[in-house]
């Protein structure tokens, strides 16, 4: 069996054909097999990078639930530390009879880590799942429902937190015939 192979040479301006099997072979194939292989490439590499960013939205994601459940271990570290604290937030309206001005900003200092904690589910709930967020709404209607103390801040300091988890707040007032009113500061 003989072949016959020849080269393409592009020797300044000159195209130089080549021949494999005593068959001529067109420059202009020749592109479109390179135009078609260059495609092939580039449909491979974006789904190459869209498979890392898919895992790194996840990481990010997982990043983000790790975050939210270790400031909710801090709260919790909070009511082991000063047991005195949990009657404020769990205890069904608790009456806000404060024997010092010391205890009125733990309990109030307690009152803004939740809500700051609340506001970041809010501000990042597209990255959690319903399986998530529900319990976490759930949690959060639990603390807004029974505190004193919390509904007292978050109407004191409405303007600090995004409409939305004031919406939902005022949703569960609602739903609990409790009514305070947040005023959209438009």
């Amino acid at each position: 069996m003989v072949f016959n192979v020849s080269l393409a040479l592009i020797v300044g301006n000159r195209l130089f054909m080549f021949k494999v099997n005593d068959m001529e072979i067109n420059w202009t194939v020749v592109q479109a097999i390179s135009a078609m292989a260059a495609a092939i490439v580039s449909i491979w590499t974006l789904l190459v990078v869209y498979n890392q960013l898919q895992q790194a939205n996840q990481s990010l994601k997982q990043s983000y639930h790790v975050s939210l459940y270790s400031a909710n271990a801090e709260i919790n570290k909070i009511f082991v530390e000063k047991p005195y604290l949990r009657p404020y937030f769990y205890d069904k309206n608790k009456e806000l009879a404060f024997e010092s001005k010391d205890l009125e900003n733990q309990v109030f200092g307690l009152a803004e880590l939740y809500a700051d904690q609340f506001e970041s589910i809010f501000l990042e709930k597209k990255s959690l799942s319903e399986e998530v967020q529900n319990p976490w709404k759930e949690y959060m209607s639990n603390i807004y429902q029974n505190s004193n103390a919390f509904r007292q801040f978050m109407a004191q300091h409405q303007n600090q937190y995004s409409q939305d988890l004031r919406s939902f707040l005022s949703g569960i007032l609602v739903e609990q015939s409790i009514k305070i009113e947040f005023v959209n500061p438009t």
